[in-house]
């Protein structure tokens, strides 16, 4: 058969095996998948389990799920879904030279865990497609903040994001379109991750 989804870079041909006689199934998981439409997050995923978690529902968009945001539902079937969830936390005055990007990760890989949330893997610097989510939704993240009482954003200031070249870059919140701007040790960073739900 053949399996399209968030979690595939591109298109696998997978073996099933049912049955039962013992030899791997093929593909893989992970991968850049691009810009994307509405609804859609592109970007790596990493999501905390790969069966996924066991739902009575499957949380909606702008609701919040185990403290976390649901930036994006992907893949919805009737069995499950796959969600794109933005930190409660994040973090500033990253230490690095803006000009070597190696500085630049190790310094957001080693802040990564100052923004984890327990229970749940994978946190990651947003692709473009959910740092356009994340702008396009600010009040609605916001106000599920609040609620939440977790740290909300603020009306302005500069996100970190990955660039579809692979770079990091950042981008300013509150203006009414997507706008790019050079990194500083001052951007702020709040990072995302991808999670499979399943229905009970």
């Amino acid at each position: 058969g053949t399996l399209i989804g968030v979690e595939w870079k591109g298109e696998h041909d997978i073996i099933f095996d049912f049955a039962g006689s013992g030899e791997n199934n093929g593909g893989s998981t992970g991968g850049e998948t691009g810009d994307s439409t509405e609804g859609e997050t592109g970007g790596e995923t990493g999501g905390s389990t790969d069966e996924g978690e066991t739902v009575s529902s499957i949380p909606a968009f702008g609701s919040m799920y185990k403290g976390c945001f649901v930036l994006a539902v992907n893949d919805a079937t009737a069995t499950g879904a796959t969600l794109t969830l933005l930190s409660p936390k994040e973090t500033t005055g990253l230490v690095y030279d803006s000009s070597s990007n190696e500085e630049v990760e190790a310094a957001i890989t080693a802040a990564l865990p100052k923004c984890s949330v327990d229970g749940i893997s994978g946190w990651r610097v947003p692709y473009k497609a959910e740092a356009q989510l994340i702008l396009a939704n600010a009040t609605a993240i916001r106000l599920a903040m609040n609620e939440a009482a977790a740290t909300t954003l603020p009306s302005t200031g500069n996100y970190y994001y990955r660039m579809t070249s692979g770079e990091i870059n950042a981008f300013k919140i509150g203006s009414s379109s997507f706008a790019v701007v050079t990194i500083a040790n001052t951007d702020i960073l709040r990072p995302v991750t991808t999670v499979a739900v399943k229905l009970e």
